[in-house]
């Protein structure tokens, strides 16, 4: 189960250190929605949903294909962290810490990461480190946390 454990962090933080250092007209997810009209379509067909988020204008309807790529991204991103929180979390009840302390632990550990992610960012080309994305980060750890720990005292 150790080693389980083991691949499975070594997985997630393989994705969070590669995922940056490609181009983002390249990245897995926006050719695929720059060849769907469809989703084109359905955003237009939406009530215009705009946000600002390091200091730009995000807007569904100005250039859709940029906006669904931009906020799936995000939504990946909080994902990806509160999996990894959660596999922290594992690890540590595993070790026999007991109450919030594994939940405390594994957010500091979340945390840590997403600094570093940011910071390795901001060193390469075409990317920025910005902190709205350590909270997005640490809010998918959040998020999942509170989820687990609700459904454990149903």
């Amino acid at each position: 189960m150790k080693v389980i454990k083991g691949l499975i962090i070594c997985v997630l933080l393989a994705v969070i250190l590669v995922l940056p250092r490609l181009e983002l007209e390249k990245e897995y997810i926006y050719p695929v929605i720059k060849d769907n009209e469809q989703i084109e379509k359905v955003l237009l067909s939406l009530p215009r949903i705009q946000y600002h988020y390091a200091n730009r204008l995000h807007d569904s309807h100005a250039d859709p294909v940029k906006f669904a790529q931009f906020t799936i991204r995000k939504v990946a991103h909080a994902v990806l962290y509160g999996l990894l929180g959660l596999v922290f979390v594992w690890i540590l009840i595993g070790r026999r810490f007991k109450g919030l302390l594994p939940w405390i632990l594994a957010g500091g550990a979340v945390l840590l990461i997403a600094i570093l992610d940011e910071v390795n960012q901001y060193y390469l080309v075409n990317r920025t480190g910005c902190i709205e994305d350590v909270l997005v980060d640490m809010s998918g750890y959040v998020i999942f946390a509170i989820l687990i720990l609700v459904i454990r005292r149903l």
